[in-house]
């Protein structure tokens, strides 16, 4: 083996070092970039969860509200009506 096939296999050797350094920092700032979605999108989807509960929670609340007016309504209907009996009966 002479001096240049040496050379020549270490710089070979050095380059492939760098080559698999290389791929192993991309792939290290790959999984941290990747970890920092991961926990972003479980985030929003925590958030979503609890405004669709928000949002669940505030109909039924409105359907209660709707719920007791209607019954209200109906119930000053029928004190009209009789009342408009007991007048009519009267007359």
């Amino acid at each position: 083996m002479d001096l240049t096939t040496i050379k020549d296999i270490l710089y070979i050797g050095s380059v492939a070092f760098s080559a698999v350094f290389a791929i192993y920092k991309i792939a290290k700032n790959l999984n941290a970039t990747l970890l920092n979605l991961n926990y972003e999108i479980r985030r929003l989807n925590d958030l979503q969860a609890a405004s669709n509960q928000e949002s669940k929670q505030d109909r039924t609340v409105l359907h209660q509200k709707t719920d007791r007016l209607h019954e209200r309504v109906d119930s000053h209907e029928n004190r009209i009506t009789v009342l408009e009996t007991k007048t009519r009966k009267e007359w």
